[in-house]
């Protein structure tokens, strides 16, 4: 469940059980059939390992069941993303020359440390409507963009091998079975079926709102809401709002076209939450950088 596929999953960014899901499923911790490769086993090993690990050392501590996978998922996920690819592949023994112990290796206290955001899963809810500089994280950088992101999302890293790329942001609400979701996917026009290669950004966002409204949620409503700048970067934009699963979610769709990659930006809550984290989202978002295969920068401003 961990891994998105495209062009599937491109289409599909505002799919609310993507990860919460995750939470409450008792597979959680249970390693998917055998991978294909021996790589990508020790990786579904590592993960499996990490979660039932962590499960098992909070459950003697007499933690709530509900509270120790959520808190186990963002550890496993946030260790994850504190490093490169290549770095997670050394701290799983897929270079067969690494002979260090794993708390030698930098990355491995980084990962670490990476997890104490975890402690605090959950209890985030009641941040104010209109939030601050403050309220935003410092940059972090990703792919092929970095961006400062609201206080409590977790990153879920997709993986290397598909033709675009797409992270997911979360962060649970106290119920720990709904949550905020910020999603960033860069790919191909080629993805998208039917594309043209020179296909407009009102192409793209209409084939997006086309695909989520096909999952046949109800109520569904849009309305096209005009352009959105991110410093250099000019976004077509959607509001939309449907009862997905019985609950109530709202949501925006952002799509650009930079040379030959279409970027999607989505964010999306429950309606109960939305007012708050909406807007914490929206200010997050205004930090995008994009880095262009070319080398050059697009986006939010640096600052100095």
């Amino acid at each position: 469940m961990l891994q998105l596929r495209v062009p599937r999953d491109l289409k599909q960014l505002c799919a609310s059980a993507l990860l919460v899901g995750l939470v409450a499923s008792p597979a959680v911790a249970q390693p998917p059939p055998a991978a294909a490769d021996s790589a990508t086993q020790r990786e579904t090993n590592f993960k499996a390992g990490f979660l039932n690990g962590c499960i098992k050392t909070k459950q003697q501590r007499g933690v709530d069941e509900r509270y120790v996978r959520a808190y186990c998922l963002c550890a496993m996920l946030e260790f994850r993303a504190a490093m490169s690819e290549t770095e997670f592949r050394e701290i799983i023994g897929s270079d067969s020359g690494n002979k260090k112990a794993l708390y030698d290796l930098p990355q491995f206290a980084r990962g670490l440390f990476a997890q104490v955001e975890c402690e605090n899963v959950g209890r985030y809810d009641g941040a104010s409507i209109d939030p601050s500089e403050a309220d935003l994280g410092p940059p972090r950088r990703f792919d092929r963009f970095s961006i400062r992101l609201p206080r409590g999302f977790i990153a879920a890293l997709a993986p290397a091998d598909v033709p675009g790329r797409v992270q997911n942001f979360f962060r649970l609400h106290a119920d720990l079975e709904t949550a905020a979701m910020l999603s960033v996917g860069i790919a191909p026009p080629t993805v998208f079926p039917g594309s043209r290669l020179v296909a407009a950004p009102e192409w793209y966002l209409s084939m997006t709102v086309e695909s989520l409204k096909s999952r046949r949620w109800e109520n569904w409503v849009h309305r096209h809401i005009g352009d959105r700048a991110i410093g250099s970067l000019t976004f077509k934009a959607v509001e939309w709002s449907a009862s997905v699963a019985g609950t109530e979610q709202t949501g925006l769709i952002y799509v650009t076209v930079i040379g030959d990659e279409v970027i999607v930006v989505t964010t999306h809550d429950v309606k109960s939450h939305a007012a708050a984290t909406l807007a914490m989202m929206q200010a997050s978002m205004k930090t995008f950088i994009f880095y262009g295969t070319d080398g050059g920068e697009r986006g939010a401003e640096r600052a100095e």
